[in-house]
């Protein structure tokens, strides 16, 4: 099934919506506070997969913290997700 990718996300809301700082949503979602600054301020916004990416932190936040946390788990032991 093909996802709709919205050509424009607020980025500022998701995190916001979370209630998370610039800092804490950059760590926890692997992203730099530069990144999240530049999107936030209009200077550059988040394309192609990285949109994606967004689109299910807003709409499956728990998700996505719970499949990151399995992934550095699965790093960390040497064996491939």
């Amino acid at each position: 099934a093909k996802m709709h990718v919205p050509a424009e996300l607020n980025v500022r809301e998701i995190r916001r919506t979370l209630g998370m700082s610039q800092d804490d949503f950059a760590a926890v979602f692997g992203f730099s506070v530069n990144q999240i600054r530049d999107w936030e301020q209009g200077r550059s916004r988040p394309l192609g997969g990285v949109r994606a990416y967004l689109l299910l932190i807003k709409t499956r936040p728990d998700d996505v913290r719970r499949l990151l946390a399995v992934a550095a788990r699965s790093g960390e032991n040497g064996v491939a997700a």
